[in-house]
């Protein structure tokens, strides 16, 4: 065997050296980094869409179940089986509330209010209000056949057993992610100088036609959104038109 040939094999095996080894994992870090920082950015991505899909949904849910309920304010059209209760409905169809006008009361005959459902038209009253980031509606009724006297004649709030149990009192949750509400009535000539009452032809003129709601929503990034929707009660409308058509006459 010859030495010489076996030291000639070995010396052209030659390994990184230690630049050629830096430059590699820094490449290496690199392209991590990149992978990285591409996976943030995909779920950084899925959670905006997320919470903007979220932030549709609620002003879906305000835009329909807030207004439409509202809109019922004063609604007797089959308030002979509330055996009396309408006189409530005509002069207190509606109140704003609070320190900051952010609660605001309707009533009108129903089947059932936010906690709630019946099988007969009765005297319901529901009171929406923001607590704790979260839009809530707590809802009470007069039972069939009772007249309007004292708070006794009204039931307990009611509970709703799906898609969340809350005690009673503290409101059914409707949505989460608003900070802030308030309501502003809006008269016939759009000045908020107007009243909950319709109970004669006089207080048909200067009741209030419908209400502002001005909506602060939480945003994709924590930013406070405004929003504002305008309601208008539909029964006190018709009473308006059917007294003008009356007048005419």
């Amino acid at each position: 065997m010859n030495p010489h040939a076996t030291s000639r094999t070995h010396a052209g095996i030659r390994g990184f050296s230690l630049v050629e080894l830096m430059i590699t994992l820094l490449l290496a870090a690199f392209l991590i980094s990149a992978l990285i920082l591409t996976f943030l950015s995909g779920r950084a991505a899925a959670g905006d869409a997320e919470q903007l899909a979220r932030l549709q949904e609620n002003v879906r849910i305000l835009s329909e179940y807030l207004v439409r309920d509202i809109r019922n304010a004063g609604y007797i059209d089959e308030v002979e089986v509330l055996a009396g209760q309408e006189g409530l409905m005509l002069r207190d169809f509606g109140e704003i509330v609070g320190d900051d006008d952010d609660v605001f009361r309707v009533r009108y005959a129903g089947r059932g209010h936010c906690g709630e459902q019946f099988d007969e038209f009765v005297l319901v009253q529901n009171e929406y209000f923001v607590e704790g980031g979260v839009l809530k509606c707590r809802g009470r009724h007069v039972q069939s056949n009772t007249s309007i006297g004292s708070e006794d004649t009204w039931d307990t709030p009611g509970i709703l057993e799906e898609p969340e149990l809350v005690e009673q009192n503290e409101g059914v949750e409707l949505i989460d992610g608003v900070e802030t509400i308030q309501f502003t009535p809006l008269g016939p000539n759009g000045v908020s100088d107007c009243t909950f009452n319709y109970s004669s032809l006089p207080a048909i003129e200067t009741a209030c036609i419908g209400v502002q709601i001005d909506i602060g929503l939480v945003g994709l990034r924590g930013d406070i959104r405004d929003l504002s929707l305008v309601v208008a009660f539909r029964n006190i409308i018709l009473s308006r038109v059917n007294n003008s058509i009356l007048s005419a006459e």
